[in-house]
């Protein structure tokens, strides 16, 4: 006899006045799957326990009362139980106290992958609709960044947003600040069953960057997928290396790039997109002149035109152009490597 987070409703034993107090099963927001996930987690709310027993010793004809609707094809049809069980319980998901990471690795009931799961804090209702975003790792580079920013204005919409990884990273911590869920899964750029059946079932999906495009055939017939390419000759390189590189593109709703470098790369592929580009708030100290006051610009890595490091060249020039105007007075340095760039 042990305690566990669940019951399985199956064989579920609650007195009346507990039940009638949590208002009985959710028939509006679980119907059937996870009913007794729900009911279970918010006894738990109140401070109850789930406790298991091996004493009772039963014959049960598995799911003969719901077999009609496991028969169905999920395929097409949305099932929002999983989001909302993330939205209303996500600080009980994250973590199993009865069932930590050693017993799984040793059990592997689901998967070999390690799969973790993160809530993120949240301050603000959701009452919009629901997004997954999809990055190819959680580092503090580019990319992430932009799953960030994408974030976080959906959030502020009102919005339920996940966020799916193969790696983890400094990222993470930031986008569970601001109300993000996040989940780390080894699989998630492969249409694997377990990724796609996840997904399938939010509003929107939103693949970053060019690498994430295994994903936008399978799912673009299930929901509405937009894909957002960074990168520029290296969709050529995909095209020229996948042969149904360039098909995928007609499988989703609709493709942003970062540039105009980016746009370009994929017209000579025959795909078009609408370019939002990347900028930031104008900064108030540049509608007045700051005498003796000094810029500091620092790009950390190499300058590659795949990743857009054009655009900080092209930054550089556009303050040289303007030193002896709106910024005049301003001391701009330049390294020697960033004007050889430009001058190749």
């Amino acid at each position: 006899m042990r305690e566990v987070s669940l019951i399985c409703g199956a064989c579920l034993a609650i007195s009346t006045d507990l039940f009638k107090r949590l208002g009985g099963f959710d028939a509006e927001n679980v119907p059937i799957s996870h009913s007794d996930v729900d009911l279970c987690l918010r006894a738990r709310e109140l401070g109850y326990n789930c406790v298991y027993t091996p004493h009772a010793e039963l014959t049960h004809i598995g799911h003969a009362s719901i077999g009609r609707e496991e028969n169905k094809s999920n395929r097409g049809s949305r099932s929002k139980v999983d989001i909302f069980l993330m939205r209303r319980f996500g600080k009980y998901l994250q973590n199993d106290p009865y069932f930590p990471s050693t017993m799984r690795d040793i059990l592997y009931i689901d998967s070999q992958e390690e799969f973790r799961y993160f809530s993120g804090h949240r301050e603000r209702s959701m009452s919009g609709g629901d997004a997954i975003l999809v990055s190819h790792d959680l580092s503090s580079s580019g990319g992430p960044k932009i799953v960030y920013d994408m974030a976080r204005s959906l959030l502020a919409s009102g919005w339920f947003v996940l966020v799916i990884s193969p790696q983890d990273g400094g990222m993470r911590q930031s986008l569970l600040e601001i109300g993000s869920d996040v989940i780390i899964e080894p699989l998630a750029l492969r249409p694997h069953d377990t990724v796609i059946d996840c997904a399938s079932n939010f509003d929107t999906v939103i693949l970053n960057t060019i690498v994430c495009w295994p994903l936008a055939r399978a799912l673009g017939s299930l929901t509405s997928v937009y894909w957002y390419v960074h990168e520029s000759d290296l969709a050529e390189h995909y095209a020229d290396a996948n042969p149904g590189f360039v098909e995928t593109f007609r499988h989703v709703a609709g493709v942003w790039t970062g540039s105009r470098r980016s746009a370009a790369a994929l017209r000579r592929i025959g795909v078009e997109a609408i370019t939002l580009e990347y900028g930031v708030e104008r900064w108030p100290e540049c509608d007045r002149k700051v005498p003796d006051a000094e810029i500091v610009i620092s790009v950390l890595g190499t300058f590659e035109r795949r990743k857009g490091q054009d655009l900080a060249v092209l930054g550089f020039r556009a303050l040289l152009l303007i030193a002896s105007g709106v910024v005049a007075g301003y001391s701009l340095q330049v390294e020697q490597t960033t004007i050889d760039f430009l001058n190749r």
